[in-house]
This record gives C-alpha cells, sequence and structure tokens, in this order.
C-alpha cells in the first residue's frame, strides 16, 4: 500500500477513575489506504469504538486522556494564491500538497536521510530510518490530528472524517427535521460551494426581471443579497451572516442559499437510494424507520466528501434483509466517492464479505493484522484462531462451538507481558507474561503479535505455529 490516507501509530489512550487508571489502548498501529476497507473486530471493550473516536477527540477528556501516538490524516489544502483556481505555485491542482517538514524530499529533516550523525549515533526524531516522520516518507502533506486545535478539528469532523454511528436514532435529533440536519453539513463544510451556486442563481434572477416588465422593484434588493453573498464566499466563518440570520427582517436573504441546501440535500437522499425522498426531507426521524434512519446517517455522513468514513457497527440494530441493503449501500458509494472506510463490528461474516484488510483487536492491543483472506484462511494469532473456530458451520455436527476460556482482563489492572496470554492455551508463562510481543510481520503483509513468531519462535514447535484450522470460505 502507498502514500495511505490515515496512519495511526503507537496510540495510547488511558481514562482515570475512581479505581484507577484504565488503560484502553496500549500502542495501536492502523493504517488505511485510499479507497480501502479495513475492518475491526474484537469482542466487546476490546478499544475499537475507543480507537476512532479518539482520532478526533470525542472521548471526554476528562476523564479521557491521550497519553501518547500519532494519528496522520492525509489532508492537502487550497493554493491561497489563486484559491483553488490553480497557478504556477500548485502546479494548476489549486492545492498544496507538499509537507511542510521535509519539502517533498521524504528525508528526515534533522539527520538528512542519513538515519545517524557523523559521530555515529542513531537519529531519535526518525529511529534511525533516515525518512520524515511528519509525512511517513511520501513528500505529502499529513496532519497529526492528536496535535490540532479544537477549531481546527471542526474542520476535519464532517468533511475529512465522518462517522456513521451505530444507533441512528440517538444520531438524528428527534425534533428538527432531516432537511435541515443534511443541511447543517453543507453550510458549515461546503460554504463556497454553496456561495458560489447561490451567486449564479441570484444573477440569472437579476436577468430574467431584467427582461422583464414585472417586478423591477425587486431589483435593489436582490443586488442587496449579492453583496451579502459576495461578502460571505470571501469571509465564510464571518459572524456578521450569523447575526444576520436572527434578525427576522433581514434574515430572508438566507432563503437563496437554503433552497440551494434542500437541492443538495435530496441528491444526497437520492445516493442512498430512500424512496420518496421528496417527503422524507419534511419528516422527523421518529417518523422513519430503522433502515431508513440509518440511510440518512449515511447521507449525512458523506454530504461532506470524506476521505476516511468511520462506521461504527452501523448495521447492529437492523435486521438481515435491511442489513444486506446498507452493506451493498456503502460498497457501491466508496466505489463512486474513492473513501476510505473503516469498518468496527464484531460480526466475522460482514468483516469477510465488506473488508479489504483486517485488523483483530484484544484488550487495547492489535493482535493480528492482514487481508481478510489470509486471516480467515491461516489466522496465526491464538485468539484470531478462537475466533474463526467459534464461527458455526452448518455442515460441522459439533454438540458445543469451541470456546476461548476465561474472560477479557481487567484494564485497570492488565496482566504483564502479552494480556492474551492467560486465555492462551499456547502461552508459555516465562516469556508471554513477561515481555509485550511487537506487531511482527510473520509473512508478506501479515503481521501479527506474538511471541511464537518473533525471535522466541525456537521455543513453539511447528505444529504449535500452524495448527489445522477449519477454512472459511
Amino acid at each position: 500500500m502507498t502514500d495511505p490516507v490515515l496512519v495511526v501509530h503507537g496510540l495510547k489512550v488511558d481514562f482515570d477513575t475512581y479505581d484507577g487508571i484504565v488503560k484502553a489502548l496500549d500502542g495501536i498501529d492502523v493504517d488505511v489506504g485510499r479507497g480501502e476497507t479495513v475492518g475491526l473486530v474484537g469482542e466487546t471493550g476490546c478499544g475499537k469504538s475507543v480507537t476512532v473516536n479518539s482520532l478526533v477527540k470525542l472521548i471526554p477528556i476528562p476523564p479521557g486522556r491521550i497519553a501518547s501516538g500519532r494519528a496522520l490524516l492525509h489532508w492537502p489544502i487550497r493554493c491561497p494564491d489563486c484559491r483553488g483556481k490553480g497557478c504556477a505555485r500548485c502546479q494548476g491542482t489549486g492545492t498544496l500538497d507538499v509537507c511542510d517538514a521535509c519539502r517533498g524530499d521524504r528525508k528526515c529533516a534533522r539527520c538528512r536521510g542519513f538515519g545517524k550523525y557523523r559521530d555515529g549515533k542513531a537519529c531519535r526524531t526518525c529511529e534511525a530510518t533516515g525518512r520524515c516522520t511528519s509525512c511517513e516518507g511520501s513528500g505529502k502533506r499529513y496532519v497529526d490530528l492528536l496535535q490540532l486545535s479544537p477549531k481546527e478539528l471542526q474542520q476535519v469532523r464532517g468533511s475529512a472524517m465522518s462517522f456513521i454511528f451505530q444507533e441512528p436514532m440517538s444520531a438524528l435529533n428527534p425534533v428538527i427535521p432531516i432537511a435541515e440536519q443534511i443541511s447543517e453539513t453543507f453550510y458549515y463544510h461546503q460554504r463556497e460551494s454553496l456561495v458560489q451556486s447561490t451567486l449564479a442563481a441570484l444573477d440569472q434572477e437579476i436577468a430574467r426581471i431584467r427582461g422583464s416588465e414585472r417586478g423591477s422593484w425587486r431589483l435593489p434588493i436582490l443586488r442587496f443579497y449579492r453583496q451579502l453573498y459576495r461578502r460571505m464566499g470571501e469571509k465564510p466563518n464571518s459572524r456578521f451572516f450569523q447575526f444576520l440570520r436572527r434578525v427576522p427582517l433581514m434574515r430572508r436573504y438566507h432563503r437563496w442559499i437554503a433552497r440551494e441546501m434542500r437541492a443538495r440535500s435530496l441528491e444526497a437522499l437520492k445516493k442512498v437510494r430512500i424512496p420518496s425522498p421528496e417527503n422524507v426531507l419534511d419528516a422527523y426521524p421518529y417518523e422513519l424507520s430503522g433502515g431508513m434512519m440509518q440511510r440518512v446517517v449515511i447521507a449525512i455522513a458523506l454530504a461532506g466528501n470524506p476521505k476516511v468514513l468511520i462506521a461504527d457497527e452501523p448495521t447492529t440494530a437492523l435486521d438481515v434483509t435491511i442489513q444486506s441493503q446498507i452493506l451493498r449501500l456503502m460498497q457501491d458509494l466508496k466505489q463512486d466517492i474513492q473513501t476510505a472506510i473503516v469498518f468496527i463490528t464484531h460480526d466475522l461474516a460482514i468483516i469477510a464479505q465488506v473488508c479489504d484488510r483486517v485488523s483483530v483487536m484484544y484488550a487495547g492491543t492489535i493482535a493480528e493484522t492482514a487481508d481478510a483472506r489470509s486471516v480467515f484462511q491461516a489466522p496465526l494469532h491464538p485468539y484470531t484462531r478462537g475466533l474463526i473456530g467459534a464461527i458455526p458451520r452448518p455442515h460441522r455436527d459439533a454438540p458445543r462451538l469451541p470456546e476461548i476460556k476465561g474472560s477479557v482482563p481487567n484494564l485497570i489492572t492488565p496482566p504483564g507481558g502479552c494480556r492474551f496470554h492467560p486465555r492462551c492455551k499456547f502461552a508459555k508463562p516465562a516469556v508471554c507474561g513477561s515481555e509485550k510481543p511487537l506487531l511482527v510481520e510473520a509473512l508478506p503483509g501479515h503481521r501479527v503479535a506474538c511471541h511464537m513468531y518473533n525471535h522466541n519462535g525456537h521455543l513453539w514447535t511447528e505444529a504449535e505455529k500452524k495448527p489445522q484450522v477449519e477454512v472459511v470460505a
């Protein structure tokens, strides 16, 4: 995978409670490529939702605390010289996509790409790799989400990263119409585009009135509105227009941009294949079924054309037929807008159906990550083997499904070393209980955090490393 759109490295998140510090995440590493679907799977409480929510600081802080880590998001900016129209500086693209640290050189700015200094000491900035750490050696512009201010994060939420939450009834406001909830995304994240479309409509209306004998008294009002929208285009975040919207006689100007937002909201509902979208726009969430509400949530999430779409168990509360429709819809929309998807679920069948790569989580750590076919056909980590072995198979007449003995550990006092070793039948306490396993590449493109596949691998037999697991088609 080249030039990932999202790179999470060494993410650690703690929560301060009366009983102690909950170590919710302990060094999470996840990367997502453009147009790729990455699945996060694991038991309840393993940290799947905390991982994605902490990227844009949706976790409560305090008691939550991001202890360490980096979350790099590919985020080009609009060229300030041409304002997105194209010039020599941006090479006609309208955007600047060059790393601020290495200026596109892809080398570490401190050691100049050598990985060490003249005295032989290794560079601590790049960990002796020689590549730029701000862009992960890609030369493109990345921003660390964990270092952004609250005002900058408002620009990320809904535009660069969007969320599809588990329960649409709690994600939607029950006392606000659907049209207004979808329009809000367009107004705050695509205001400049809305202003340009509104100005074009005003110019067309002014030209129509000039060519007719009626309605000439409206010309001064429309010209005044046009001046307001031109100023809004220059300063889209000005509080002056928020004040005008509260003045009864002046807020009529907002009707013009409201028409454009309603038209775009209608197109958003058509994309998610809602029947009778014109009627749904004026409806309230409690008037819709669960499947239709989930489609509305998807329409809101995709309204800002996000780079990364976070789907946090979007099909849990839906029946099987609606679940299949939602999954097929997300796959089709991903092909249309080329967005990356992080899919969180407990259902391994969904993971096998929609995901390109899978990351298996256990107790706040990544146990295994690989492409979906490799995880289901040749799981390496003992925890992944237990999950795959517990999948019901109609042709297998077993009195009881295989189970993983024990329970999820208390994250206030997690076990030392590998967090799974108290439940692992292959564990060797002398090694697994004292040393934390690193996420190493056991096979090409297949990484696993287990002592059986690192420098301690000689303690296990080949039969233990490759147990007989029934292949899941």
